[in-house]
């Protein structure tokens, strides 16, 4: 009803009305006349007033008396519709879809957050059940309300609209950030230095430096600079100590884990790489880091060798004391369990319960 009147008989006022218009009838108006026909008014008014205007109150209504044979939640406060995604807490993502995602990510070059990429990913391969409950509710609509071409207007060109009032009127509460902290990234692995390859003989030479300070009970100089300039050199000062503190008699916590990790474990450092595996659920960092943007390492991640050739390693035992920022350095990552990932090879590490990675802002 509208001014108490029927929608059918208001239609049916109006259509008479604009039928029986004459061009003089319309001179009043500064458009151009003769560029019209009645056909044309009744057209515009179809489009307008009937489509737009009665479709739209009709149904907010319909939603509003159904709304509970639907899985469409109405805010009577707000006046507001929405559908909400279910995902069960057993459901994640494969380590094929991530890495989709994440190749997605990088082919984008970041221009878009993380998860917007997910959202059309999940779209383009018709994982919402949003759509299907709209079309539900669109055709529930028009087999009640419309039965027959309205003075022309045919249902499908209705139907148009009705769908495109229904997307508009009902939010869609997709809760990807839940599937996706259901999702596995305890195969992230992040490595200082590019191809493993290139990075083949980077640690040797804290072999030569443990030979210097044993035998001659001093390092060099130009050792002193060649260990300095290893990433376990850089890492080291990053800490807030310098290399020669890992000689020292008397060492805390983190200097012996790192004593260790050099001495303890392999006699050979050849394919050594540094090797950071953080506890994370944020996609967005991860999603970054495989775009080989930098990010933040937080205090208290494990770190240590790993050689990602041949599926070996220390014993990634070192504890971050300060926090470690990727700007700057030259990095890779794997999150791939079929790689040769510390998390494969070693069987999986015990990680605190918080977050490891953070975005730099």
């Amino acid at each position: 009803m509208i001014n108490k009147q029927s929608l059918d008989l208001l239609h049916k006022k109006l259509v008479h009305t604009l039928k029986n218009t004459t061009l003089n009838d319309l001179k009043d108006y500064k458009e151009e006349p003769e560029s019209f026909s009645r056909n044309h008014m009744l057209e515009v008014f179809e489009q307008i007033l009937v489509k737009n205007e009665l479709t739209k109150e009709h149904i907010l209504n319909f939603l509003k008396d159904n709304v509970y044979n639907y899985g469409v939640y109405y805010d009577k406060n707000k006046n507001e519709f929405s559908y909400s995604e279910y995902w069960d807490y057993r459901d994640e993502l494969s380590d094929s879809t991530i890495k989709s995602l994440l190749e997605d990510y990088a082919n984008e070059k970041g221009k878009y957050p993380f998860i917007n990429i997910v959202y059309h990913y999940f779209i383009d391969h018709d994982w919402f059940t949003y759509e299907d409950e709209i079309y539900k509710i669109k055709n529930d609509f028009m087999e009640e309300y419309i039965t027959q071409e309205i003075d022309g207007l045919t249902e499908s060109y209705i139907e148009e609209d009705v769908l495109q009032y229904l997307y508009e009127l009902i939010e869609h509460e997709d809760n990807l950030e839940q599937i996706l902290g259901n999702s596995d990234f305890s195969n992230l692995a992040i490595y200082l230095g590019g191809d493993p390859e290139d990075e083949y003989l980077d640690h040797v030479c804290w072999s030569d430096a443990y030979n210097e300070f044993y035998d001659d009970e001093e390092i060099s100089e130009d050792t002193l600079k060649e260990i300095e300039n290893t990433y376990m050199g850089k890492f080291i000062i990053s800490q807030g100590y310098n290399v020669k503190d890992v000689f020292k008699e008397d060492k805390d916590k983190f200097l012996k884990e790192v004593y260790e990790e050099l001495y303890s474990y392999e006699s050979d450092l050849t394919a050594m790489q540094f090797t950071f595996v953080p506890n994370t659920t944020d996609f967005e960092a991860v999603a970054k880091l495989y775009n080989n943007e930098p990010v933040i390492i937080k205090a208290g991640t494990r770190c240590g060798f790993f050689d990602s050739i041949n599926g070996g390693g220390c014993g990634m035992n070192i504890k971050l004391v300060k926090d470690f920022s990727l700007e700057n350095l030259e990095f890779d990552v794997s999150i791939h369990y079929n790689d040769y990932t510390p998390e494969a090879v070693y069987g999986g590490f015990i990680k605190p319960n918080k977050e490891q990675l953070e975005i730099i802002s």
